[in-house]
């Protein structure tokens, strides 16, 4: 199957308003009830390289402010 290349993510909101991604990711979560496992799905527009680096970079140093590596849930600000 070939590849389809991502011009933009649009995001709706309930109040009417939208949000334009021209460079970013998405990632949509499904989740098996039955197992407890989950499949993360990402969608990445424009993204590559150093852009990929700082998102999961982004994604750990979130996950240090929550507190998912220390045993707490949340760190105090």
């Amino acid at each position: 199957m070939e590849e389809k290349n991502i011009e933009k993510i649009v995001i709706h909101y309930d109040n009417g308003e939208e949000n334009t991604i021209h460079k970013g990711f998405m990632c949509d979560i499904k989740e098996d009830t039955e197992s407890g496992e989950a499949t993360l799905d990402f969608t990445m527009c424009h993204i590559s390289g150093r852009n990929l680096e700082m998102i999961v970079m982004g994604c750990l140093q979130l996950g240090e402010r929550l507190g998912m590596f220390d045993g707490r849930k949340e760190k105090p600000e």
